[in-house]
């Protein structure tokens, strides 16, 4: 088949099960479809001047028709009808026979699956290609674990089942972390995540737009790589160059104190992975919400005698100051702020049942006196689209060395500011933005994180 035609059905399968106005009510907006990142990655593939080409596919291509037909997921090979191609499982990407049928000579394919029946199924699917194509029943852990350093140009990652959401969510994260620790992807290679838009897991009640990616996304976007395309497919690139924060603020270790003020101390994951890496470190642990403060960081503040935790907030005045709680059930106590939700936003999903709450604040520049802090090493701030705030009542920033903030391309939170705003402010102040973390695709970016450095230092 040509590519041409392969593009016009994955191009149409995702509408045969839910409309647009379904994916615009979980996520806003209408996510492309496999036929826009299948491409991507195969215009990748072939544009690769190499003699070896090595692609690993984990959860194989296992059903020979489409939902909408008799035999999807059925093991009789009489529902394999190679040319009615209108029946192929379309809605779940015929990754291997796609990628099989058009790469290159020099391409060959690691397909991996827990089970039997479906490695049995492929095979069947993509005979005409099996000289391309090394089958094999284990487990995706399994095989990550005797993958060689930096062997894979694209990693198509598609274990799990959509629901329960959780076990498939974790496993996508042991895997993740495979993948980093041992160093598979080559320099410049590429990760293809499947269903991370889908409205499954939303209909079950989950809240992350990344579903079975929720974790294993976060955790990449932390270790050196970044969102290149983010629809229903998201691709992640490995980038050499980009830093991973923890071994920053690792970098920061000298003979002298170190100071560092986190902002947002949520559930004391940041704050124990610094103390951790700066054993000796002076960090100063902010953090309004009060149930999560005697939840997560007062038990911190015993076991780490160099870790000094305030319920309080930042801002740009010293008074008290109503703070909006996310209380929604499912959702997360991280998602609070100082500013309403917008209701309005395209966003609103990601905050849903507020609880108004006063809350003692105090300025940047008054806190950072108060604990006769001289210099602050390393500023931490995550306050959902309130850093601006924060950093344009401070008439300090030249006391403070890196800053490491969450910032905005789209408002989800009332009368809050971009990312913009953020840049202009501080590199009016003498800083230099490093690097940046994207939560999202460039296109469409919501949400970063942003590494500033103070020039004076």
């Amino acid at each position: 088949m040509t590519e041409k035609l392969y593009l016009n059905y994955l191009n149409k399968a995702l509408s045969y099960y839910n409309s647009d106005d379904v994916f615009i009510k979980y996520f806003g907006n209408v996510p492309k479809s496999r036929d826009i990142t299948f491409k991507n990655c195969l215009d990748h593939i072939n544009n690769k001047n190499t003699e070896k080409k090595v692609i690993l596919e984990l959860g194989t291509s296992r059903s020979f028709t489409d939902g909408r037909f008799p035999g999807c997921n059925n093991n009789d090979v009489k529902y394999w009808e190679p040319n009615n191609h209108e029946k192929w499982d379309w809605s779940a990407g015929c990754f291997t026979r796609f990628f099989s049928e058009l790469t290159d000579s020099k391409t060959h394919i690691h397909t991996v699956d827990i089970s039997p029946h479906h490695i049995n199924r492929c095979k069947t699917m993509t005979k005409k290609f099996k000289d391309k194509i090394s089958y094999y029943v284990t487990s995706s852990e399994n095989i990550l674990n005797q993958i060689p350093e930096k062997s894979i140009d694209l990693l198509y990652l598609d274990t799990g089942d959509m629901t329960p959401i959780e076990f498939t969510a974790q496993l996508h994260l042991r895997e993740a972390k495979i993948i980093v620790e041992r160093n598979i992807l080559k320099d410049e290679g590429i990760i293809l995540i499947d269903d991370v838009k889908s409205c499954v897991p939303k209909e079950a009640g989950e809240k992350s737009d990344y579903g079975k990616a929720k974790y294993s996304i976060p955790y990449f976007l932390e270790n050196g790589y970044e969102i290149v395309m983010g629809e229903y497919q998201f691709i992640l690139k490995k980038n050499p160059n980009l830093i991973n924060i923890y071994s920053f603020i690792e970098s920061l270790k000298s003979n002298d104190s170190i100071n560092i003020i986190e902002c947002g101390g949520h559930m004391g994951k940041d704050t124990k992975k610094i103390l951790e890496i700066l054993p000796k470190c002076n960090l100063y642990c902010i953090e309004a919400n009060k149930k999560l403060y005697n939840e997560y960081l007062l038990p911190l503040k015993h076991k780490y005698n160099n870790l000094h935790i305030f319920n309080i907030g930042l801002s740009d005045t010293n008074e008290e100051k109503t703070f909006y709680i996310d209380t929604d059930p499912r959702g997360d106590a991280g998602a609070s702020s100082f500013l309403p939700a917008n209701p309005l936003s395209a966003l609103k999903h990601l905050v849903n049942i507020e609880k108004p709450i006063t809350i003692k604040c105090v300025k940047l520049d008054d806190f950072i006196n108060n604990n006769k802090i001289d210099i602050v090493n390393f500023l931490w701030l995550d306050v959902e689209q309130y850093e601006y705030t924060i950093l344009n009542s401070c008439n300090t920033l030249s006391k403070i060395k890196y800053i490491y903030t969450e910032v905005n391309y789209r408002d989800f939170r009332l009368k809050g500011h971009r990312f913009k705003d953020i840049y202009n402010l501080l590199t009016n102040n003498n800083f230099v933005m490093l690097n940046a973390w994207s939560q999202g695709n460039k296109k469409n970016d919501w949400q970063a994180n942003v590494l500033f450095k103070n020039k004076n230092y």
